[in-house]
């Protein structure tokens, strides 16, 4: 997608400059920083909400999960369709993914995708 190395699993998800965009965004949005690997295994159980409840911090992985499934799906769109790479696009489809995927999970989300957006650790705070 970056073209500047080959595409193996771990430059795309983690090492590739848009991937470390993409995980720089999601950082900010949820106000925490994460120790970054170059090792997919570790990079996803790092991925960690340790300082909160056990269902916020295993569906935070949700959350891992959600990115790298649109940054396979946009890498496709770049490669097949020959479209143009765009971080802010990929992180934000990853986000609404997110939040689609706990509304569906627990069935009691009240939250909205407005407060997702702009307070994901409250509202994950609230699952239980």
């Amino acid at each position: 997608m970056c073209q500047e190395c080959d595409e193996t699993g771990q430059h795309l998800f983690v090492m590739c400059k848009v991937a470390q965009n993409i995980w720089d965004l999601c950082e900010r949005w949820v106000g925490l920083a994460n120790v970054r690997h170059e090792s997919i295994t570790i990079h996803f159980q790092s991925f960690d909400l340790a300082c909160r409840r056990k269902s916020a911090s295993i569906t935070w992985k949700g959350m891992w999960v959600a990115i790298v499934t649109e940054l396979w799906n946009h890498r496709n769109k770049v490669v097949f369709n020959r479209g143009v790479v765009n971080a802010k696009e990929i992180f934000t489809l990853a986000q609404l993914k997110g939040w689609c995927w706990l509304k569906h999970k627990f069935k009691r989300v009240t939250f909205s995708y407005s407060d997702w957006h702009f307070s994901p650790l409250q509202c994950l705070d609230t699952l239980d």
